[in-house]
């Protein structure tokens, strides 16, 4: 291509030298003139192909070494992939072994026999007893199972992260400890409550469903948002304040436990659905949901109440009485505690405490402070609040008692209460207005100055 660029040029230059020599030069000249110039042009242009062939050859030169190049460096980069490729070949396969390996140290030892425990606990009718529960399946599953699906929040698998970290690491250790706990007549007594299930339970779970708030998901994030963040360190101290011989006490418990029981839960149950009804057709429908929520976050606290109780309560069954006198009364339940209502007067805490002392009482420690509240502002038509026996200690309010610090965040509590300026010169109160047992059913605590005066409510202690 330079070749011909060149050569171009210089026939272009040629001719134009001609016709510039014919100008200048006399006519007698121009043949001599015009050889001397063709001449000079050939050699010039001989010259410049001469040099032209030297360019093309370096650069033939170059082009091959530039392939030979290529063709190394090709060399080079195949081997080093191939290097490449098995090293990684080898730490894959490294990594691999070693993970299965820490999934292999996971597994307990003795998991084939925990496999045969479990297997020789089915029972052996467990094919019929399948086949009975599928036919008691109600035939529109599917439909339902489609609308709790889409009631199922969206971030589900986020929220069952959190769940998930916050399972104790210890977990198999406690499973097997629950499960060595488990009475050995567990299928016995599952079958006895299978027994007395109403057999039109799909239907009372049907209306359940209808009735349930359609806030539900936010509902439910919201006591999940009230858990307290030492969820498992609470868990931990429960299972610890277990007693020993639960199973034991479990079975004087059944054993003393009415004949008549399906009889009563039926009672209970319509009377259940009654109050639902009655407090969905009130403007503040939440407060069932309230309820709820009550019943979830004090469950913890009636554990240990219950756990630390029954064992004194099973020996004081029947053995005292609680006074027919006036004001006397007991609580229901499995507390059975004894109090005593003083509405004489209005007095500060402390001399509640000596009004109780002096009548030969305590002020009153209730396990179930709604219960006893409604009891109460139903029972006397109050107008007022009444001294129980709790005080300010630190930032917590404290049973006296007892020693037991009252949680903030437990679902007793009047909203916005306990509130941050809590100190010992703040005391418990009781809600015991007809006002707010209508409101407000489940909140029950309120924290004020001690030296206001209401109320008394004093606890014979049974021995």
């Amino acid at each position: 291509v330079e070749r011909r660029i060149f050569t171009s040029k210089m026939w272009s230059l040629w001719r134009y030298g001609i016709l510039l020599i014919i100008m200048v030069t006399p006519s007698h000249q121009q043949e001599l003139s015009s050889q001397v110039l063709l001449d000079n042009i050939s050699r010039i242009v001989d010259s410049r192909l001469a040099i032209l062939d030297m360019r093309m050859n370096n650069i033939g030169s170059q082009l091959n070494d530039v392939a030979n190049q290529d063709e190394k460096l090709m060399v080079r980069l195949s081997n080093n992939l191939e290097d490449k490729l098995a090293e990684l070949e080898k730490k894959l396969l490294y990594n691999l072994e070693v993970k299965l390996s820490a999934i292999e140290e996971k597994f307990p030892n003795n998991l084939e026999e925990r496999l045969s425990a479990i297997e020789d606990k089915l029972p052996t009718n467990l094919e019929e007893k399948l086949s009975a529960i599928e036919d008691k399946l109600p035939t529109n599953l599917e439909e339902k199972l489609s609308a709790i699906e889409d009631k199922l929040p969206t971030n589900l698998e986020e929220k069952l992260s959190a769940i998930e970290d916050k399972l104790p690491t210890n977990l198999e250790e406690k499973l097997s400890a629950i499960e060595d706990k488990l009475p050995t007549n567990l299928e016995e007594k599952l079958s006895a409550i299978e027994d007395k299930l109403p057999t039109n339970l799909e239907e009372k779970l049907s209306a359940i469903e209808d009735k349930l708030p359609t806030n539900l998901e936010e509902n439910l994030s919201a006591i999940e948002d009230k858990l307290p963040t030492n969820l498992e360190e609470k868990l931990s101290a429960i299972e610890d304040k277990l007693p020993t011989n639960l199973e034991e006490k479990l079975s004087a418990i059944e054993d003393k436990l009415p004949t008549n029981l399906e009889e009563n839960l039926s009672v209970i149950e319509e009377k259940l659905l009654s109050h639902m009804e009655e407090n969905i057709n009130q403007e503040d429908r939440i407060q069932g949901v309230n309820e709820m929520k009550m019943n979830i976050e004090s469950m913890e606290e009636n554990i240990i109440a219950a756990m630390n109780r029954s064992s004194v309560l099973l020996q004081k069954a029947g053995s005292t009485r609680c006074p027919e006198a006036e004001g006397f009364f007991m609580s229901s339940g499995l507390s059975r505690q004894c109090f005593k209502f003083f509405m004489d007067i209005e007095r500060s805490w402390d001399s509640a405490v000596s009004k109780c002392l002096a009548e030969g009482l305590v002020l009153a420690e209730p396990y179930d402070p709604v219960m006893v509240k409604n009891y109460i502002a139903t029972k006397y038509g109050m107008t007022g609040w009444t001294w129980i026996n709790g005080r300010g200690s630190g930032s917590y309010i404290t049973w006296q008692r007892s020693e037991g610090h009252i949680m903030s965040d437990i679902p007793y509590w009047y909203s916005g209460q306990p509130g941050s300026s809590t100190s010992s010169s703040h005391c418990l109160l009781l809600m015991t207005r007809q006002y707010h047992m209508k409101n407000y059913p489940t909140q029950a605590f309120y924290a004020n100055t001690c030296t206001s005066k209401y109320y008394t409510l004093c606890e014979l202690l049974m021995e």
